[in-house]
């Protein structure tokens, strides 16, 4: 009888602990055999014959592991509650524990309908469905109509992701999903009808699933994955509290794996403007982030819930003038938004503009789109270099009380739309800390349009970005109050 907790971190979209000889993916659709070759995840005894000999277990994991390895190492194992153990997942850390006896206090309990599979019923659109739960994938509800005429979520196992959204460049859906003890989500997404694989994975489970199901549940609540004799499901604790509730909250806390903004950065400065787009497009679907694709190719990532006093919208233009590799104009700007989308309130929206460098017209399209009430515009626009934050507080009363950074007015950019339509707006940058505004603003503007440090990757100063994050995330406290 053993139960001990390791701390919880998060890598391409998948939940992994380190027992202290490797790492270990968390991943409860994988059935009722964890996968350790020498048999051991810490204390716990695992069935190290499930491949036939460690050989073969070896071989399986570097197979289905494929490119996810935190820390650049090769992932270890598999922990697969259904073998017996019971797993509580809440804060930053995982506690596994083989003999649990009671569930912790809890606001919802959803029970497994299957002895050897963790399948749960529930209802999409109204409609009676069965989900199988799996941590380790990301996909979106679909129902039997959908797959008997062949579409389903998605093109490949690597680009599943959460029943909060689907692939873009096909039909929109909004979907409603309600579960035991009255857990409800509204979920929204894009369809592809490009690949087959869900309907081959369900046809090999004698068709007794509808869809996966589960990485949301991971980033919206703690989790208590019970095996526990007559309770054997999900005990659901909403960090929110009972008193205040936000159902539609995220993960707070977690730690990152350690991830190379610098090749994050190079994926995104691509050579055109469409190539630009597609390559954000794989990041978010690669963090199983639900997004919307305007008329204009500018991205929408929704606010979990608009609130009566308003939206904040976080914008950064991903567009460049051309033969610029946009590095610092404003490249780095998208990597600092992507980097802090688990930390941001869930009144925020995430907007990545096409055509500020032609007129501002994904900031027109995007003011088009947005119908609830928005109540600030924060534009990060040339966040690449130097050592310092520049702040342009414009007319948000927050931002000219922010300390910490270098104020003044900017060029023009996408905020003076948000601003010209009554929005109190703001825009941040980076630039020199030992001279005044003006002139660290004059050594701004040197960095645009095909300048040194807009395509010169050596000169970018990636130090800015959590300085710049921790200063977007501290205006946005003093906005919500």
């Amino acid at each position: 009888m053993t139960k001990i907790s390791y701390k919880l971190l998060e890598h391409d979209g998948r939940y992994y602990f380190n027992d202290g000889t490797g790492y270990f993916l968390i991943d409860t659709g994988f059935g009722y055999h964890s996968i350790s070759p020498d048999g051991k995840i810490g204390p716990f005894d695992t069935d190290a014959k499930a491949f036939g000999d460690e050989r073969a277990s070896s071989e399986f994991l570097r197979m289905f592991m494929g490119p996810s390895r935190p820390d650049g190492q090769n992932v270890k194992g598999i922990l697969a509650p259904m073998e017996g153990y019971s797993i509580l997942l809440k804060g930053d850390t995982v506690t596994i524990d083989d003999d649990a006896k009671e569930l912790p206090t809890h606001d919802y309990f959803i029970p497994f309908i299957s002895d050897i599979r963790p399948i749960i019923e529930g209802k999409c659109n109204g409609k009676n469905m069965r989900f199988f739960f799996d941590s380790g994938m990301r996909m979106a509800v679909m129902d039997d109509s959908v797959l008997n005429e062949g579409k389903q979520c998605l093109g490949t196992i690597n680009e599943w992701i959460a029943p909060l959204g689907c692939a873009a460049d096909a039909p929109y859906y909004s979907a409603e999903y309600e579960f035991a003890g009255g857990l409800r989500f509204n979920g929204q997404g894009e369809f592809d009808y490009s690949d087959t694989f869900l309907k081959r994975i369900r046809h090999a489970f004698n068709n007794e699933f509808d869809a996966f199901f589960g990485i949301e549940f991971f980033r919206q609540y703690d989790l208590f994955i019970s095996l526990i004799p007559g309770k054997r499901g999900l005990a659901i604790i909403d960090r929110g509290g009972r008193e205040n509730k936000e159902k539609t909250g995220v993960r707070k806390n977690v730690v990152q794996a350690p991830f190379s903004r610098e090749e994050q950065l190079r994926r995104i400065c691509q050579d055109t403007n469409d190539e630009r787009r597609k390559a954000i497009e794989r990041e978010l679907l690669s963090m199983g982030i639900v997004y919307r694709v305007l008329d204009d190719g500018t991205l929408v990532i929704p606010a979990r819930h608009h609130d009566r006093q308003g939206t904040v919208a976080v914008c950064a233009h991903y567009d460049v003038v051309p033969g610029s590799k946009g590095y610092n104009d404003n490249g780095m700007s998208i990597v600092i938004v992507l980097g802090m989308l688990n930390a941001l309130p869930g009144n925020v929206e995430v907007v990545f503009t096409n055509g500020e460098e032609y007129g501002q017209t994904g900031a027109r399209e995007y003011l088009k789109y947005a119908n609830h009430m928005l109540k600030v515009c924060i534009n990060l626009d040339v966040c690449g270099c130097y050592d310092d934050v520049y702040l342009d507080p414009m007319n948000c009363p927050e931002a000219k009380k922010l300390s910490g950074c270098k104020k003044g007015r900017m060029p023009h950019s996408d905020a003076c739309i948000f601003r010209d339509n009554g929005i109190p707006s703001v825009c941040f940058s980076t630039g020199k800390a030992d001279v005044d505004f003006q002139t660290g603003i004059r050594f701004i503007c040197s960095t645009l349009h095909n300048g040194p440090m807009d395509n010169d990757f050596s000169l970018l100063n990636f130090e800015m970005i959590p300085k710049v994050q921790d200063k977007v995330i501290e205006l946005i406290g003093m906005i919500n109050g």
